[in-house]
């Protein structure tokens, strides 16, 4: 029995009783549920009744009320797949369906009933494909009315849109599967250039970024809001793919960012977490500081040499992956981070900062009170994000 066949109901037009019969009786043993009719009539008024799956239509004298009822089928169910068939003496007449909505067209007579079969299959998985794109269309379009609305909150006020801008981002901490994410974001001003997200992808497999869009303010937490809507037309939608694979969604996202022409552009991490093999899959965009791993006992900076995401046309990345030891800490940074720790030279601030997370790494909230309480001003100099992955301690 074919996949497809499952809750697939056919209608069939044949005038000839004969070859309506063994029709119906192949498919039927193909699983398929199926309606016959002799006329066209006949399928007018099932079709008052129920929406079929599939329409084959035989075309038989009067050529012109099939022609005008594949009309009526397409302007009533414009998705309905509708496969017509003649003998080669009408041919003609079939190509004409063809362009008035029919999606297959089959010459008779069929010796072989299993042809039949393979195009209603065909086209049964054709409508599946285009419902689907369809449904991920209307989510895309959801999603993108939803930040466009966010969008002009903002404009409007920017206390409100520091308001919309925090519910963009995920849960303060979320444990799954042995793991545990956990994040802080502080503005220098009210709306925030730094963004970080954590989801699900599939079975086994969670996405997790952190992005710093260039500037300050408004402007950079406008980008931040266009960049997770093109991460979530990935998720969603035909791009999909490239949510395993961090260098090739980097590429992407840099590419869609330059084209953008917003004179914005952002170093970034975005990285896959696989909890059964304790594996994190990464691509680094430029940013800076570099990811720190933290292995229980010892922690080290994970270097990597890149263009920011949307800075040069298409930009290329590299993957890389780590395997995550016992009470591991994968840790993500904004470089106001390091504008907190004051009066040290670059390399003695990166060196402070592997310890700050030595010692506080249990808390992200700890971490962050003690990163801020090393700036002695009333304000921060720069937004200020970190992006904690623990490994949940065995018992």
């Amino acid at each position: 029995m074919s996949d497809v066949a499952v809750s697939s109901r056919l209608l069939i037009v044949e005038p000839n009783v004969t070859e309506q019969a063994a029709i119906q009786a192949h498919l039927e043993d193909n699983g398929f549920a199926v309606q016959v009719c002799s006329t066209y009539a006949e399928a007018r008024q099932v079709c008052q009744n129920i929406q079929p799956a599939l329409v084959v239509l035989t075309l038989v004298e009067p050529l012109s009320e099939g022609i005008q009822w594949i009309t009526d089928l397409h302007q009533q169910w414009q998705n309905l797949p509708i496969l017509v068939s003649s003998t080669p003496e009408i041919v003609a007449t079939g190509i004409r369906a063809l362009r008035l909505g029919a999606w297959d067209y089959l010459l008779k007579p069929m010796t072989q009933l299993s042809v039949l079969e393979h195009a209603i299959c065909k086209c049964l998985e054709r409508a599946r494909l285009e419902a689907e794109n369809q449904r991920y269309k209307k989510e895309i379009e959801e999603t993108n009315k939803r930040l466009k609305d966010s969008l002009d909150i903002l404009e409007q006020d920017e206390a409100a849109g520091r308001s919309v801008q925090s519910r963009l981002f995920p849960k303060a901490t979320w444990s799954i599967a042995g793991y545990e994410f956990m994040h802080c974001v502080r503005p220098s001003l009210y709306l925030s250039g730094d963004f970080t997200d954590y989801f699900e992808i599939g079975p086994d497999c969670y996405g997790f970024y952190m992005m710093d869009v260039s500037g300050h303010g408004a402007s950079s937490a406008f980008v931040t809001v266009f960049m997770k809507s093109l991460i979530d037309r990935c998720r969603f939608g035909e791009h999909a793919d490239l949510m395993t694979d961090p260098k090739k969604l980097l590429a992407f996202l840099g590419e869609e960012l330059f084209q953008a022409k917003l004179g914005k552009y952002a170093t970034m991490v975005y990285a896959v977490l696989t909890p059964s093999k304790n594996q994190v899959y990464y691509s680094v965009g430029g940013h800076y500081p570099h990811p720190i791993y933290w292995s229980g006992t010892e922690g080290r900076y994970l270097p990597d040499k890149s263009f920011p995401v949307g800075m040069l046309p298409k930009a290329t990345y590299e993957n890389r992956e780590i395997t995550l030891e016992p009470n591991a800490v994968f840790a993500l940074c904004s470089d106001g981070v390091l504008e907190l720790i004051p009066n040290l030279t670059v390399a003695q601030k990166e060196l402070a900062l592997l310890g700050y997370i030595k010692d506080n790494h249990e808390s992200v909230e700890k971490l962050f009170d003690v990163l801020l309480s090393q700036q002695h001003q009333s304000s921060i100099p720069d937004d200020v994000t970190v992006l904690l992955l623990r490994r949940t301690p065995t018992v």
